[in-house]
């Protein structure tokens, strides 16, 4: 649903302007496929329209046009993770300003997927639509001139981070605490 605001313009002989916009704006900026799932008060979740996998060109987010089918106080969006992952709590776009996390579980194994989400009023011509940015929750920089091993603690899962480079942590085990353990590359280096 798009929807437009008409106003008389004075002095003008009885001249209409017409506002045609979009109330929400989602930059996908995770790397990963989501998809969004729309959640009315009373009614069903249904998919979002306009969702397909090449929401990214050149490591930059495409912009996701989205509205729900009916303006209500209790609407709510469900985010799945590349259609591999349960569904996630229900989330709302109306509180702008907020900043949240939204936690995943994995279909496929016993990790949780952690989504950052900001919501912002559009600057410009765009004041009128929200934007909703997801990110990934957690990011590491090496900010080391030597490389660096990371792992979750008590996992045997080591990533390689690259000295001054950044990666996202993605995946990470169900459970209320997050611990990390980094070491120097090398066979005598101790975690």
């Amino acid at each position: 649903m798009i929807f437009f605001i008409n106003s008389v313009i004075p002095d003008s002989g009885g001249a209409i302007k017409f506002s045609i916009f979009c109330p929400y704006v989602i930059l996908n900026k995770t790397g990963l496929d989501l998809i969004f799932k729309a959640k009315s008060f009373m009614q069903n979740a249904k998919i979002a329209a306009g969702q397909g996998s090449n929401r990214m060109v050149q490591n930059k987010a495409l912009p996701l046009m989205f509205s729900y089918g009916k303006t209500e106080n209790g609407n709510r969006m469900l985010v799945q993770v590349g259609g591999n992952s349960q569904w996630s709590r229900p989330v709302s776009f109306e509180a702008v300003g907020s900043i949240m996390e939204i936690a995943v579980v994995a279909a496929d194994r016993p990790e949780e997927i952690h989504l950052g989400m900001n919501v912002e009023l559009g600057k410009g011509k765009y004041a009128l639509t929200k934007v909703v940015t997801i990110t990934p929750r957690f990011i590491l920089k090496n900010n080391l001139n030597e490389d660096l091993n990371f792992r979750e603690y008590g996992s045997n899962n080591v990533t390689l981070l690259p000295a001054g480079q950044r990666v996202p942590l993605r995946y990470l085990r169900q459970g209320q605490q997050k611990l990390l353990s980094l070491r120097l590359p090398g066979v005598t280096s101790r975690w």
